[in-house]
């Protein structure tokens, strides 16, 4: 908000204001997906207008969408890709949507790229954990969980995928383990531990 208020003509400041809005119902909670996308269009709109070369802002479009359809959608992500292959956020978020709509093969591919692309990046050994608790692949997905886990040791996000990994293989003493590591962390904030494994 800050750069857009400095630079009003500067696109890519639009286009980083649209992709934090993007992403701020999922992590921060702060904020509805109705609100957010709202402002995303907004942002958006003026990051194309000002450089229509703007990846990043075609993948905040299709991130925070709730207006469109998912071939809409598809086609935003492939505009995104298109203009910047080798951005590891348009990489990994399209890898992410593939995933929504069942295609695992090339969701794997981008996910893997993602990796080789930025291998410190916990986000993309978290999504391929899933994506292989997803096609069964149980095993090599608790390994992309330590992983992630391992790169980011204090991340509830992160942990995830292992305790995930964990439960999925039988290994239910190390999964409580992690759990109450990260409980003892948050201390009366515990309750806001949100374990995907409980949704599986």
């Amino acid at each position: 908000e800050q750069a857009v208020s400095l630079d009003p003509t500067f696109s890519k400041a639009w286009s980083g204001l649209a992709y934090n809005y993007a992403l701020l119902p999922a992590y921060g909670a702060t904020i509805s997906p109705r609100q957010a996308w709202d402002r995303i269009k907004v942002a958006t709109a003026r990051a194309i207008e000002l450089d229509p070369s703007n990846a990043e802002a075609y993948t905040a479009l299709a991130r925070g969408n709730i207006g469109d359809d998912y071939n809409t959608i598809q086609t935003l992500y492939e505009k995104a890709y298109e203009l910047a292959p080798n951005n590891t956020d348009v990489v990994n978020l399209y890898g992410d949507f593939l995933v929504v709509i069942g295609d695992f093969t090339s969701a794997e591919r981008m996910e893997q790229k993602a990796i080789d692309l930025d291998p410190l990046a916990a986000v993309h050994y978290s999504d391929m954990a899933f994506l292989m608790f997803m096609t069964g692949r149980i095993e090599e997905g608790l390994n992309f969980g330590r992983t992630s886990a391992n790169l980011e040791p204090g991340s509830v996000v992160r942990a995830d995928p292992l305790v995930a990994g964990l439960m999925l293989t039988g290994e239910y003493d190390e999964a409580i383990q992690v759990i109450r590591r990260f409980e003892q962390e948050y201390e009366s904030n515990a309750d806001l531990i949100n374990w995907w494994w409980c949704l599986l």
